[in-house]
Protein backbone atom coordinates (compact mmCIF):
# COMPACT_ATOMS: atom_id res chain seq x y z
CA UNK A 1 0.00 0.00 0.00
CA UNK A 2 1.03 3.56 -0.71
CA UNK A 3 0.92 6.17 1.63
CA UNK A 4 -1.62 4.86 3.00
CA UNK A 5 -4.56 6.62 5.76
CA UNK A 6 -3.65 5.21 9.01
CA UNK A 7 -6.02 5.15 11.79
CA UNK A 8 -6.51 3.70 15.05
CA UNK A 9 -9.63 2.10 16.46
CA UNK A 10 -10.81 3.82 19.87
CA UNK A 11 -14.39 2.42 19.91
CA UNK A 12 -17.03 4.74 22.09
CA UNK A 13 -21.23 3.45 21.90
CA UNK A 14 -23.70 5.83 22.65
CA UNK A 15 -27.29 6.59 21.84
CA UNK A 16 -29.29 9.93 20.98
CA UNK A 17 -32.50 10.49 19.56
CA UNK A 18 -32.05 14.34 18.68
CA UNK A 19 -30.45 14.14 15.58
CA UNK A 20 -32.59 15.59 11.77
CA UNK A 21 -31.15 13.83 9.07
CA UNK A 22 -29.21 16.15 6.52
CA UNK A 23 -31.74 14.63 3.89
CA UNK A 24 -35.15 12.94 3.31
CA UNK A 25 -33.93 10.24 1.25
CA UNK A 26 -31.24 8.60 -0.78
CA UNK A 27 -32.34 6.85 -4.27
CA UNK A 28 -29.60 4.22 -5.25
CA UNK A 29 -29.17 3.34 -8.67
CA UNK A 30 -29.12 -0.65 -9.87
CA UNK A 31 -25.82 0.25 -11.60
CA UNK A 32 -24.12 1.21 -8.15
CA UNK A 33 -24.89 -1.80 -6.26
CA UNK A 34 -24.04 -4.26 -9.11
CA UNK A 35 -20.58 -2.72 -9.24
CA UNK A 36 -20.16 -3.23 -5.58
CA UNK A 37 -21.43 -6.80 -6.00
CA UNK A 38 -18.60 -6.96 -8.63
CA UNK A 39 -15.89 -5.46 -7.24
CA UNK A 40 -16.98 -7.96 -3.82
CA UNK A 41 -16.87 -11.09 -6.15
CA UNK A 42 -13.15 -10.14 -7.25
CA UNK A 43 -11.63 -8.68 -3.84
CA UNK A 44 -8.45 -10.31 -2.91
CA UNK A 45 -8.49 -14.07 -0.80
CA UNK A 46 -9.11 -14.08 2.68
CA UNK A 47 -10.45 -10.55 2.51
CA UNK A 48 -13.94 -10.64 4.34
CA UNK A 49 -15.27 -7.48 3.18
CA UNK A 50 -14.77 -4.42 0.91
CA UNK A 51 -15.06 -0.93 1.07
CA UNK A 52 -15.26 2.17 -0.93
CA UNK A 53 -16.75 5.59 -2.67
CA UNK A 54 -19.96 6.39 -3.28
CA UNK A 55 -20.34 9.11 -6.16
CA UNK A 56 -23.78 10.89 -7.33
CA UNK A 57 -25.40 14.27 -6.72
CA UNK A 58 -27.81 16.05 -4.33
CA UNK A 59 -30.29 18.35 -4.12
CA UNK A 60 -30.22 19.64 -1.09
CA UNK A 61 -33.58 17.23 -0.25
CA UNK A 62 -32.02 13.74 -1.72
CA UNK A 63 -29.35 12.33 -3.11
CA UNK A 64 -28.86 10.13 -5.62
CA UNK A 65 -26.34 7.33 -5.60
CA UNK A 66 -25.54 7.03 -9.40
CA UNK A 67 -21.82 4.54 -9.15
CA UNK A 68 -19.48 3.19 -6.94
CA UNK A 69 -15.66 1.93 -6.79
CA UNK A 70 -13.62 -0.01 -4.52
CA UNK A 71 -11.28 1.43 -2.48
CA UNK A 72 -8.51 -1.23 -1.18
CA UNK A 73 -7.84 -1.01 2.74
CA UNK A 74 -7.10 -3.29 5.41
CA UNK A 75 -8.13 -3.59 8.90
CA UNK A 76 -6.87 -4.53 12.65
CA UNK A 77 -6.19 -3.15 15.54
CA UNK A 78 -5.50 0.18 12.60
CA UNK A 79 -7.20 0.74 9.77
CA UNK A 80 -5.24 1.77 6.71
CA UNK A 81 -6.82 2.79 3.22
CA UNK A 82 -4.63 3.66 0.28
CA UNK A 83 -5.77 7.23 -0.50
CA UNK A 84 -4.48 7.72 -4.47
CA UNK A 85 -6.77 4.87 -5.37
CA UNK A 86 -9.46 6.92 -3.44
CA UNK A 87 -8.97 10.26 -5.21
CA UNK A 88 -7.44 9.40 -8.65
CA UNK A 89 -10.63 7.41 -9.39
CA UNK A 90 -13.04 10.26 -7.85
CA UNK A 91 -11.45 12.74 -10.00
CA UNK A 92 -11.70 10.82 -13.46
CA UNK A 93 -15.32 10.37 -12.39
CA UNK A 94 -15.68 14.10 -11.91
CA UNK A 95 -13.97 14.92 -15.37
CA UNK A 96 -16.24 13.03 -16.92
CA UNK A 97 -19.02 14.03 -14.53
CA UNK A 98 -18.69 17.12 -13.64
CA UNK A 99 -22.19 17.46 -12.06
CA UNK A 100 -21.57 14.29 -9.41
CA UNK A 101 -19.05 13.87 -6.75
CA UNK A 102 -18.48 12.11 -3.37
CA UNK A 103 -21.74 11.27 -1.69
CA UNK A 104 -20.14 8.85 0.98
CA UNK A 105 -18.53 5.28 0.99
CA UNK A 106 -20.14 2.03 1.07
CA UNK A 107 -19.18 -1.52 2.81
CA UNK A 108 -20.45 -5.02 2.79
CA UNK A 109 -21.68 -5.94 5.65
CA UNK A 110 -22.84 -4.25 8.81
CA UNK A 111 -21.44 -1.35 10.95
CA UNK A 112 -18.14 -1.80 12.82
CA UNK A 113 -15.78 -0.26 14.86
CA UNK A 114 -13.75 0.66 12.08
CA UNK A 115 -16.70 2.37 10.31
CA UNK A 116 -16.30 5.19 12.38
CA UNK A 117 -12.68 6.10 11.11
CA UNK A 118 -13.73 5.38 7.96
CA UNK A 119 -16.86 7.69 8.13
CA UNK A 120 -14.76 10.34 9.64
CA UNK A 121 -12.18 10.05 6.72
CA UNK A 122 -14.62 10.58 3.94
CA UNK A 123 -16.12 13.79 5.99
CA UNK A 124 -12.88 14.95 5.58
CA UNK A 125 -12.74 14.52 1.82
CA UNK A 126 -15.82 15.35 1.31
CA UNK A 127 -15.91 18.43 3.52
CA UNK A 128 -19.14 17.76 4.60
CA UNK A 129 -22.06 14.92 5.58
CA UNK A 130 -21.00 11.23 3.67
CA UNK A 131 -23.63 9.04 3.63
CA UNK A 132 -22.67 4.78 4.29
CA UNK A 133 -24.28 2.77 2.56
CA UNK A 134 -24.05 -1.45 4.17
CA UNK A 135 -24.69 -4.02 0.96
CA UNK A 136 -26.11 -7.42 2.09
CA UNK A 137 -23.22 -9.31 -0.19
CA UNK A 138 -25.41 -12.61 0.35
CA UNK A 139 -27.86 -10.27 -2.24
CA UNK A 140 -30.78 -10.34 -0.11
CA UNK A 141 -32.71 -8.21 -2.74
CA UNK A 142 -34.76 -11.99 -3.53
CA UNK A 143 -38.03 -12.04 -2.34
CA UNK A 144 -38.48 -8.61 -1.57
CA UNK A 145 -35.74 -8.60 0.74
CA UNK A 146 -34.20 -4.90 0.89
CA UNK A 147 -29.88 -5.82 0.68
CA UNK A 148 -29.03 -2.31 1.56
CA UNK A 149 -29.27 0.19 4.47
CA UNK A 150 -28.12 3.83 4.04
CA UNK A 151 -26.83 5.37 7.18
CA UNK A 152 -25.85 9.07 8.35
CA UNK A 153 -23.51 10.11 11.06
CA UNK A 154 -23.18 12.73 13.73
CA UNK A 155 -20.25 13.67 15.54
CA UNK A 156 -21.28 13.46 19.74
CA UNK A 157 -19.95 16.95 21.66
CA UNK A 158 -18.40 16.25 24.97
CA UNK A 159 -18.22 20.19 26.29
CA UNK A 160 -15.13 21.88 25.45
CA UNK A 161 -13.00 17.98 24.16
CA UNK A 162 -14.91 18.96 21.15
CA UNK A 163 -16.22 15.48 18.71
CA UNK A 164 -15.71 12.09 20.60
CA UNK A 165 -17.65 9.64 18.25
CA UNK A 166 -19.62 9.19 15.45
CA UNK A 167 -23.35 8.04 15.70
CA UNK A 168 -24.90 6.39 12.84
CA UNK A 169 -28.72 6.80 12.41
CA UNK A 170 -30.77 5.03 9.11
CA UNK A 171 -32.23 6.99 6.84
CA UNK A 172 -34.93 6.15 4.13
CA UNK A 173 -33.28 4.71 1.11
CA UNK A 174 -35.00 3.05 -2.26
CA UNK A 175 -33.63 1.18 -5.43
CA UNK A 176 -33.95 3.89 -8.74
CA UNK A 177 -33.57 2.46 -11.84
CA UNK A 178 -34.91 0.91 -15.13
CA UNK A 179 -37.03 -2.07 -14.85
CA UNK A 180 -34.70 -4.91 -16.33
CA UNK A 181 -32.19 -3.37 -13.83
CA UNK A 182 -34.89 -4.13 -11.26
CA UNK A 183 -35.67 -7.34 -12.56
CA UNK A 184 -32.38 -8.66 -12.10
CA UNK A 185 -31.59 -7.91 -8.56
CA UNK A 186 -35.12 -9.33 -7.52
CA UNK A 187 -34.57 -12.79 -9.30
CA UNK A 188 -31.47 -13.14 -8.27
CA UNK A 189 -31.23 -16.35 -5.79
CA UNK A 190 -27.74 -16.90 -3.70
CA UNK A 191 -28.77 -20.43 -3.08
CA UNK A 192 -28.65 -20.88 -6.79
CA UNK A 193 -25.60 -20.08 -9.71
CA UNK A 194 -26.56 -16.91 -11.25
CA UNK A 195 -28.26 -17.32 -15.03
CA UNK A 196 -29.12 -14.46 -17.50
CA UNK A 197 -32.62 -14.14 -17.93
CA UNK A 198 -34.37 -15.39 -21.48
CA UNK A 199 -35.49 -12.68 -23.66
CA UNK A 200 -38.83 -14.78 -23.30
CA UNK A 201 -38.88 -14.74 -19.70
CA UNK A 202 -37.80 -10.64 -19.71
CA UNK A 203 -40.95 -10.33 -21.92
CA UNK A 204 -43.47 -11.99 -19.22
CA UNK A 205 -41.66 -10.19 -16.63
CA UNK A 206 -42.37 -6.85 -18.45
CA UNK A 207 -45.41 -8.01 -19.27
CA UNK A 208 -46.80 -8.77 -15.80
CA UNK A 209 -45.55 -5.20 -14.41
CA UNK A 210 -47.40 -3.59 -17.50
CA UNK A 211 -50.74 -5.47 -16.49
CA UNK A 212 -50.36 -4.89 -12.62
CA UNK A 213 -49.83 -1.07 -13.19
CA UNK A 214 -53.40 -0.88 -15.90
CA UNK A 215 -54.87 -2.30 -13.19
CA UNK A 216 -53.85 0.09 -10.52
CA UNK A 217 -55.11 2.99 -13.02
CA UNK A 218 -58.55 1.57 -13.67
CA UNK A 219 -58.49 1.29 -9.62
CA UNK A 220 -57.96 4.76 -9.29
CA UNK A 221 -60.41 5.69 -11.92
CA UNK A 222 -63.06 3.97 -10.96
CA UNK A 223 -62.84 5.51 -7.51
CA UNK A 224 -62.66 9.22 -8.71
CA UNK A 225 -65.54 8.18 -10.69
CA UNK A 226 -67.15 6.84 -7.75
CA UNK A 227 -66.06 9.55 -4.86
CA UNK A 228 -65.24 12.52 -6.73
CA UNK A 229 -61.67 13.05 -5.53
CA UNK A 230 -58.65 13.05 -7.04
CA UNK A 231 -58.21 15.27 -10.27
CA UNK A 232 -61.16 14.61 -12.45
CA UNK A 233 -59.51 15.44 -15.72
CA UNK A 234 -56.48 13.19 -15.19
CA UNK A 235 -59.37 10.44 -14.22
CA UNK A 236 -61.02 10.92 -17.83
CA UNK A 237 -57.82 11.02 -19.36
CA UNK A 238 -56.81 8.00 -18.06
CA UNK A 239 -60.17 6.09 -18.66
CA UNK A 240 -60.28 7.21 -22.00
CA UNK A 241 -56.79 5.35 -22.80
CA UNK A 242 -57.63 2.01 -21.02
CA UNK A 243 -60.89 2.17 -22.74
CA UNK A 244 -58.98 1.42 -25.91
CA UNK A 245 -57.64 -1.78 -24.58
CA UNK A 246 -59.11 -4.89 -25.16
CA UNK A 247 -61.52 -6.47 -23.07
CA UNK A 248 -63.47 -9.63 -22.02
CA UNK A 249 -63.18 -11.67 -25.64
CA UNK A 250 -60.72 -9.16 -27.64
CA UNK A 251 -57.88 -10.68 -25.46
CA UNK A 252 -58.29 -13.73 -27.63
CA UNK A 253 -57.82 -11.19 -30.60
CA UNK A 254 -55.16 -9.70 -28.89
CA UNK A 255 -53.23 -13.44 -28.23
CA UNK A 256 -53.54 -14.38 -31.96
CA UNK A 257 -52.68 -10.98 -32.94
CA UNK A 258 -49.21 -11.51 -30.93
CA UNK A 259 -48.64 -15.02 -31.81
CA UNK A 260 -48.50 -14.40 -35.61
CA UNK A 261 -46.63 -11.34 -35.35
CA UNK A 262 -44.29 -14.08 -33.12
CA UNK A 263 -44.34 -16.63 -35.84
CA UNK A 264 -43.42 -13.88 -38.36
CA UNK A 265 -40.83 -12.66 -36.33
CA UNK A 266 -39.14 -15.87 -35.97
CA UNK A 267 -39.31 -16.74 -39.65
CA UNK A 268 -37.94 -13.22 -40.29
CA UNK A 269 -35.15 -14.31 -38.19
CA UNK A 270 -34.70 -18.07 -39.26
CA UNK A 271 -34.29 -16.51 -43.47
CA UNK A 272 -31.25 -13.82 -42.11
CA UNK A 273 -29.55 -16.73 -40.34
CA UNK A 274 -29.99 -18.93 -43.50
CA UNK A 275 -29.37 -16.57 -45.82
CA UNK A 276 -26.15 -15.32 -44.26
CA UNK A 277 -24.88 -18.95 -43.35
CA UNK A 278 -25.16 -19.35 -47.56
CA UNK A 279 -23.30 -16.28 -47.94
CA UNK A 280 -20.31 -17.39 -45.80
CA UNK A 281 -20.11 -21.00 -47.56
CA UNK A 282 -20.32 -18.88 -50.73
CA UNK A 283 -17.70 -16.81 -49.96
CA UNK A 284 -15.58 -20.09 -48.80
CA UNK A 285 -16.17 -21.53 -51.75
CA UNK A 286 -15.23 -19.23 -54.11
CA UNK A 287 -12.30 -19.60 -56.52
CA UNK A 288 -10.27 -16.56 -55.02
CA UNK A 289 -9.99 -18.15 -51.70
CA UNK A 290 -8.88 -21.91 -52.73
CA UNK A 291 -5.73 -22.35 -51.50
Amino acid sequence: LQSPYTMSLKPLYLDIDDVTAPYAYVEVKPVALFSILDHYLRRPNKQPKIIGTLMGSTDGESVTVTSAFSVPHTEGEQVSVVIEDHRSLSRLHTSVYPDEGIVGWFTTGTIQESSVLLHDFYSREMNGTPLLLCVDPELGFADGGEGMAVYYGRTLQLGEKGGIQQHFRRIKATIAGDLESNLILRTVDPNQESSPLSDLDTVQSSLTNLIAMLDRLAVYTAEAAKTGNGDQALARALENVLNLLPRGDSWKELKSLWTNGLHDALMVSYLATLTKTHLQLAEKASPGNSA
